[in-house]
Parts: structure tokens; C-alpha cells; sequence
């Protein structure tokens, strides 16, 4: 038996022992921009494990002050330094404060740090397969010498990640990215609570990727954290993927939306999904309000227009809101949504 566990809530320790001592293996395909870990939130973390199902390694400490905590995330820097190869992004670390359990909700399988101690979980597809802690003599030397680290993280690694795929976050992006010269990337803003964001990383993206591989840099952006923030408004402005904001911007700044820069300019963009249905009173069938693949934007990589093609249907298999607007199911969405993703990655990547 392999060592798996998943995420239930009454769950009080994350590890369990098999009869197999061979580590479940996972694919570790969106590197970090960064080689330190990345502070992530509640939210955030909540939705890597609970909606993105994500593949990654996650610390958790008890606030900063800590030496054992600066000493680990030395650690995990020089490894991700001394490991990196050249194309390929560095491995995705993720770290996270506990103290915010004081004031959040817990989340299921992730223990609160004792204070001056370090817990280090392996997380694939969303499941903790492994937790190391700091706190047990077994696992010091795990936290303090880098050949140890080394040599335990990687049996977990079925696949490193690959050239020209990272996280940044929001104030990398905006900092080092967009307006920048000299610089041509393609840019994804998401958010890891997000179903369409988590339908399109592991179902299109990501395979596509593993398959053709980029010529340049393809970043996701993941603004999880600020979506209930006073800073959301102006942080979707500022990411140009407002109407308000760009041309090439979609209502109030829709996620997931793709991006391609140049030269320190927004050249071309999509939005994956959001099309907006209504019903038709005098027919009583429904039909699509808005897309915005509607023909008014100037797009290099496609010329089809979902308004045509929704309206050229019959019907269309909508499902209704609590709040009475329609959508469609995301497998649906996917059938009109894919190729223009796709025809974008091909334009731009290949």
C-alpha cells in the first residue's frame, strides 16, 4: 500500500504509514520564479489544496523571528540554486504562517507549527502523501543539510519542472513584467479558488505545454489573495485585464485572462470561459448576452466570434444560478474555449 491521504476534515495527523516504502511520485510541472519559498495566504492555500489540487512542497512556520525558520529557508534556497537547471524554473516551494489560524479557519490536515519548530509537507494533487516536522529527532537533519533535503524532496519528483512555466506573484509581475521593456512573456492572471482557472491549468495549459514547450516565458499570476481585499479593483486595473483599464480587457477583469506582452506593451489577450447567457422572454430559449470573443477586438491569433456561434445553435444546454443568470457547465465551456486558448498558445509559443 502506498502512502496517500486525503483532506478530510476530522483528519487530526496528516501521515500515515503503508506497507510500501516507496514514496508516491508526482509531477512537479509549474515551477517558482523565486528559489526561496513564496509566503502564500489561507485562502490561497486552502484553494491549492482543496480546489486547484496542486502539486507542490509546502513549510509551515509559526511567524518569522524564528532561526530554525531562517535557517530552513536557506536551505531551501541553496538547493533550488545549486539544482536549477539552465531553462528550467526553480522548484515550487510554498510557505505558510500559522499564527493566521488565531484569527482563520483551519485548514484540514495542516497542523499548527509549536513554536521554534518547522513542519514540511509534500503535497500531490492536493493530497498530503508526507509531512516532515523538525519537532521529531528522525527528521532534524532533514531541515539543516542540503544534501539530506536533497536527496528526500527529489524522490517525490517524477517530473521537474518545466522551461518557461512559473508562478509570479502580483507584485513581481508588476514590478519586473508588465510596462517593462525589452521583455516578451505571456501572462496568466487566475486565482487558485477559481473553476474555470482550476478546469484550465491541469486539463489544457499545462499538458499543452509539456508537449510543445514555450519560447518564452509563460508566468501564472495568482491574485487569490486580494479577491476580498480593497486592493482587488485596483490590482485588476493595474493587470490591464479590466475593460476600463485596456482595450483588450474583459467587463470588470475576468479570470482566468491571457495575456501577451511585449516590449513593455500589451499586444493581445483572451479570457477563458465567462461567457454571460440570459433568457429570452418572447422565445423562452436561452441565449448569450456576452463573450468576449464578440468581433470587437482586434485578435491576432483568431477571428471567431462566439456570439455567431452560440447564436447559430439551437439551443444551448445552460445551467441557472441561485441568483437567477445562467452559465454553462464548465466541460461545455471547454468545447468553445479550448481551441482559442490553444490557437493563443500556438501563435505565441511555438
Amino acid at each position: 500500500m502506498k502512502k496517500k491521504l486525503l483532506l478530510f476534515p476530522l483528519l487530526i495527523s496528516p501521515f500515515i504509514s503503508g506497507c510500501d516504502s516507496k514514496p508516491i511520485q508526482g509531477d512537479f510541472l509549474v515551477g517558482n520564479y523565486s528559489a526561496s519559498s513564496i509566503e502564500i495566504t489561507t485562502s490561497e492555500l486552502s484553494a491549492k489544496l482543496l480546489v486547484e489540487h496542486d502539486t507542490f512542497f509546502l513549510s509551515t512556520h509559526k511567524g518569522e523571528s524564528c532561526i530554525c525558520w531562517t535557517d530552513f529557508q536557506n536551505v531551501v534556497t541553496t538547493y533550488n540554486e545549486q539544482t536549477k537547471e539552465d531553462g528550467n524554473e526553480y522548484v515550487p516551494f510554498f510557505s505558510y504562517d500559522t499564527t493566521s489560524y488565531e484569527t482563520g479557519l483551519k485548514i484540514p490536515g495542516i497542523d499548527e507549527v509549536m513554536s521554534g519548530y518547522v513542519d514540511f509537507y509534500v503535497i500531490i494533487e492536493g493530497e498530503i502523501v508526507e509531512k516532515y516536522s523538525k519537532s521529531a529527532k528522525k527528521d532534524y537533519q532533514f531541515f539543516d543539510d542540503v544534501t539530506t533535503f536533497k536527496s528526500t524532496i527529489e524522490k517525490y519528483m517524477k517530473a521537474k519542472p518545466i522551461p518557461n512555466y512559473a508562478y509570479v506573484s502580483y507584485d513581481y509581475a508588476r514590478a519586473h513584467l508588465i510596462n517593462k521593456d525589452n521583455n516578451e512573456f505571456i501572462l496568466f492572471t487566475i486565482r487558485s479558488g477559481c473553476g474555470d482557472c482550476t478546469h484550465l491549468l491541469p486539463n489544457v495549459l499545462t499538458p499543452w505545454l509539456v508537449k510543445n514547450g514555450s519560447k518564452i516565458p509563460v508566468y501564472l499570476c495568482d491574485i487569490e489573495r486580494y479577491k476580498d481585499t480593497k486592493e482587488y479593483d485596483d490590482i485588476r486595473h493595474n493587470l490591464k485585464i479590466t475593460e476600463a483599464s485596456d482595450s483588450l480587457g474583459y467587463d470588470v477583469g475576468r479570470v482566468p485572462t491571457y495575456q501577451y506582452w511585449k516590449n513593455g506593451q500589451l499586444m493581445d489577450a483572451g479570457v477563458y470561459g465567462n461567457d454571460f447567457f440570459i433568457k429570452d422572454e418572447e422565445t423562452n430559449k436561452i441565449k448569450i448576452s456576452k463573450s468576449y470573443f464578440d468581433g470587437t477586438r482586434d485578435l491576432k491569433y483568431t477571428d471567431i466570434n462566439l456570439i455567431e456561434q452560440f447564436n447559430a445553435l439551437d439551443t444551448i444546454d445552460a445551467s441557472i444560478k441561485p441568483d437567477g443568470t445562467y452559465y454553462l457547465n464548465i466541460k461545455k465551456e471547454a468545447d468553445f474555449h479550448d481551441p482559442l486558448l490553444i490557437a493563443f498558445l500556438s501563435y505565441y509559443c511555438k
